[in-house]
């Protein structure tokens, strides 16, 4: 069934907000509670200028993923994703892929890949040490995979979209 029907001709009052980027202050002033998508940031990223399947594979091809209840090395999986005809196929969601990709997050590092856009300030969150709620994810899926509607339970949800890749 195409889901285009559902997401073409969305009526203005009900679009998602775009911003090339946001200050600290306008973010906190006007946007705490509400949805909006940053189109900016993203862009200056290394994982958005070189992450793709392609690349993927070609670094961490045996380096293994937890695809929902199973971990898999990438290459099987990227096997599945892309010869999966199943109406609800397995998603990729990894909570550790920074780790087991030995890659590095945040602005000031070297050979950095993302980073959190400034807009959203200071993390509170690093005060808690290794007592921290998991607040990183690598998501990747074939067409109809996916979670259902749900609220994230740490209220540290962050998902920011790199061309087929979700980093959340």
């Amino acid at each position: 069934m195409s889901l285009e029907p559902y997401t073409t001709n969305i009526p203005s009052q009900n679009l998602i907000p775009r911003f090339p980027d946001l200050t600290h202050e306008e973010f906190s002033a006007e946007w705490t509670d509400t949805p909006f998508i940053l189109t900016s940031p993203v862009k200056e990223w290394s994982v958005y200028k070189n992450w793709t399947p392609k690349t993927l594979l070609s670094k961490y091809a045996n380096v293994r993923f937890r695809a929902e209840a199973v971990d898999w090395p990438l290459k099987t999986y990227m096997d599945y994703m892309n010869n999966s005809s199943e109406e609800s196929p397995l998603y990729l969601f990894d909570r550790s892929f920074v780790e087991k990709m030995d890659i590095s997050v945040g602005k000031d590092a070297k050979d950095t890949a993302y980073w959190p856009p400034t807009c959203f300030g200071e993390d509170f969150f690093s005060v808690l040490g290794d007592q921290r709620p998991d607040c990183r994810w690598m998501i990747m899926g074939p067409e109809r995979s996916g979670s259902t509607f749900h609220k994230d339970p740490n209220a540290t949800r962050l998902v920011l979209r790199s061309r087929d890749f979700w980093l959340e």
